[in-house]
């Protein structure tokens, strides 16, 4: 969702649900070291909504609480998800194997 603040500034919103042991975590980080990932996608979208702000609102399943993130569009960060995601999108071979980074899950290759 984006909205716009008093200001005129676009925000970009996304809501999330977590137990309490996430909620927690989100409450003690930034948006960034919350979760690494999430960062990115709300940077994308607010680079390509032309947003100055990203907001993740972030709901307890566990206690009803809510909480929230407000941080500022990163635009550096923006265009190096954006020549990420072209690099990724436009290659004709699969990447190198990166099996055992720590962050790979699953890895096709032997």
């Amino acid at each position: 969702m984006v909205y716009a603040l008093p200001s005129g500034d676009k925000v970009v919103l996304d809501v999330k649900s977590m137990n309490a042991r996430g909620f927690d975590r989100f409450l003690r980080s930034t948006l960034r070291e919350y979760d690494w990932a999430y960062y990115a996608q709300l940077q994308c979208y607010a680079g390509y909504e032309g947003a100055a702000h990203v907001q993740l609102l972030a709901y307890n399943k566990d206690t009803s609480e809510v909480a929230t993130l407000f941080e500022d569009f990163n635009e550096r960060d923006f265009h190096m998800f954006r020549e990420r995601a072209y690099m990724i999108s436009s290659a004709t071979e699969p990447p190198p194997c990166e099996k055992g980074n720590g962050r790979v899950k699953y890895c096709n290759c032997v």
